[in-house]
C-alpha cells in the first residue's frame, strides 16, 4: 500500500505541475508578445532614423574633408607665399634703384631748367637793350 501512495504522490505532483503550467498560461514574461513586438518595431524605426542621420553626417564629413586643405597643400601655399615675399623684396629694391635714377634725372632737369632760365634772361636783356 505504501507503494501505491508513493506512486499516487508522484502522479499528483506531476499533475499539479502540469496544471500550474496550464493555469499560468505561459505568462512567465510579464510583457505579452504583442506589446514586445510593438516595442521592437518602434526601436527598429528609431535605429533606422539614427542610421540615416549617421549617413548624412558621414556625407557632410566627407564633403568637409574634400574641401579642407591637406598638409601638403599648406606647405605648397607657404612656399608660394615665401616666393611672393622674395619677389616683393626684389621689386622694392628695383623701385628704390629707379627712385634714385629718377631723383638724379629730376635734379639734372632742374639744373638744366635753371640754366635755360639764365640763358633766357640773358637773351631777353640783350634783346631789350638794343
Amino acid at each position: 500500500m505504501s507503494e501505491n501512495w508513493f506512486e499516487l504522490a508522484v502522479i499528483a505532483f506531476i499533475v499539479c505541475g502540469i496544471g500550474a503550467a496550464i493555469w499560468k498560461g505561459g505568462q512567465a514574461n510579464p510583457i505579452n508578445t504583442g506589446t514586445l513586438g510593438k516595442q521592437v518595431a518602434r526601436l527598429e524605426k528609431k535605429i533606422a532614423g539614427i542610421d540615416s542621420k549617421v549617413g548624412q553626417i558621414e556625407s557632410q564629413v566627407k564633403a568637409v574633408e574634400r574641401r579642407s586643405a591637406t598638409a601638403s597643400d599648406i606647405e605648397r601655399l607657404e612656399r608660394l607665399i615665401a616666393e611672393q615675399g622674395r619677389h616683393l623684396d626684389e621689386h622694392a629694391i628695383r623701385q628704390a634703384e629707379q627712385g634714385e635714377v629718377l631723383a638724379r634725372i629730376a635734379e639734372a632737369g632742374e639744373q638744366r631748367g635753371r640754366q635755360l632760365d639764365r640763358l633766357y634772361d640773358f637773351i631777353v636783356e640783350r634783346g631789350m637793350s638794343k
